[in-house]
């Protein structure tokens, strides 16, 4: 149920070079998914950090294609400044979205822990 909610919640969104996706310090409002292009992620008096697409660090073999989750999962500012290097096309979910489908996946999993822990002598 997730994913197909997801899916019909993510929204094609297309940046041109040198266009700041996301910014440093502003209020987070989206999460987005890369599908074509290379972002460069920025930090205040730090530079470039990373870039995305990039190896996963849980696993290096797959490729991390995702970001602004932070500000969306803490209720905080942006924590970097996010460019498209290139012509960026992403897919982008909303805050409420995002925290909807969330807090479903959390009540769940407390359901099934529940279920399981009244079956332990």
């Amino acid at each position: 149920k997730e994913i197909s909610v997801l899916v019909k919640a993510m929204k094609p969104v297309s940046f041109q070079a040198g266009t700041a996706i996301i910014t440093q310090g502003e209020e987070g409002d989206m999460f987005y998914i890369v599908e074509d292009g290379v972002c460069d992620i920025e930090v205040n008096g730090v530079g470039k950090v990373m870039e995305i697409p990039c190896p996963s660090k849980e696993d290096p073999s797959i490729l991390r294609r995702y970001f602004g989750e932070l500000a969306l999962l803490y209720d905080a500012p942006r924590a970097a400044t996010v460019k498209a290097r290139d012509a960026v096309t992403t897919w982008g979910l909303d805050r409420k979205t995002f925290k909807s489908i969330l807090q479903d996946t959390a009540s769940k999993q407390r359901l099934l822990y529940g279920d399981f822990l009244k079956k332990v002598p």
